[in-house]
């Protein structure tokens, strides 16, 4: 025994909305469990659809309609065409007329005049599987072709796939209790992940040296790494940060440590300082608030001025491999 037009109507109606149909006699109301419609990642697009057609994420085609057989005449299963790299594959992923006028489907027949969207026989043409149907049996003149964009631009299965997301516009990420917004972009690739246009400048990559510009980064955070030497006697620079604007001030968090190659001399620092472009020179704050775990005598770090620079050093001594790391958050005001 088949469904009744009841049950159908009622399984539609109540999925649409959020629901599960447990019996013909309950209201949308009355249903308690939750419905959710499952979403192929191959099926979540991640370019954004304008009004106007954009050929770099969309491929305008005119496909061949074959028949279902299982059917009895009512449906057509959409095909790349002939010469196309993809002939005889499956046509899916169709931008629908939701999108804008420009993405509606134009139907031809057999005669090859169009078969209109008030044509007697009542179809509809379902975007997203490529499947037409048509209410009326074996409708003359036959359906063959339709001409429509089919979607190519980056999906979230393709960009997982590939190690990357990019997204452009507005986006806001969430930090805490506050947020970051942005109006450039946002592109997370392979170990990097760089936010643009948010003020916020999170540099993954091993930096020996950073310029501030006080309009675009209102915090930087980076790491810093001065590898595997040999024994320091005198300081070297490890990182240099450039503070050219005047009136800019930098506050930072710091934290630097070190071990050798045997694991079994290290140190740790870990203090806060702060930079002020006085117009051409910097005035440096001392170091507040030191943090030493030294286990090695004569690993340790200065900070100097030099012009508009704020360069942090380290020194090493005895004959060891030396391995140093810096963490850095700077505020920028």
């Amino acid at each position: 025994m088949a469904l009744t037009d009841a049950n159908k109507s009622a399984l539609a109606f109540k999925n649409t909305q959020g629901k599960a149909h447990t019996a013909g006699n309950k209201e949308l109301g009355n249903e308690e469990e939750q419905f959710r419609f499952i979403v192929g990642a191959d099926t979540v697009w991640l370019s954004e659809i304008t009004e106007t057609p954009n050929l770099s994420i969309s491929e305008y085609i005119t496909a061949s309609l074959i028949l279902d057989p299982t059917s009895n005449g009512r449906a057509f299963f959409t095909y790349y065409p002939l010469g196309h790299e993809k002939a005889g594959q499956r046509v899916t992923n169709v931008i629908p007329h939701s999108f804008g006028n420009a993405y509606e489907v134009v139907l031809k027949g057999s005669d090859n005049t169009r078969i209109t969207e008030f044509d007697a026989r009542d179809w509809v043409y379902q975007y997203q599987p490529g499947i037409l149907f048509q209410q009326t049996a074996n409708a003359t003149p036959i359906p063959v072709s339709a001409s429509l964009y089919v979607y190519n631009g980056a999906t979230l299965s393709s960009s997982v796939a590939n190690g990357s997301i990019n997204i452009s516009g507005g986006v806001q990420w969430t930090e805490g209790t506050g947020s970051l917004s942005t109006t450039g972009s946002v592109s997370m690739a392979g170990p990097q992940i760089v936010f643009s246009g948010s003020n916020v400048v999170w540099n993954n990559e091993i930096s020996n040296n950073y310029t501030i510009d006080p309009v675009t980064t209102k915090q930087l955070h980076l790491v810093s790494q001065y590898g595997m030497t040999a024994s320091i006697l005198d300081h070297v620079t490890m990182f240099t940060l450039s503070i050219p604007s005047i009136g800019t001030m930098v506050d930072a968090e710091i934290t630097i440590f070190a071990k050798d190659s045997t694991l079994t001399n290290h140190s740790r620092f870990k203090f806060s300082t702060y930079a002020f472009n006085t117009g051409g020179s910097l005035f440096s704050g001392d170091a507040l608030n030191v943090t030493p775990d030294v286990n090695t005598v004569g690993w340790n770090y200065d900070i100097e001025t030099r012009g508009t620079d704020l360069l942090f050093h380290i020194t090493g001594s005895a004959p060891y491999l030396i391995d140093w790391t810096m963490h850095a958050k700077f505020l920028v005001g």
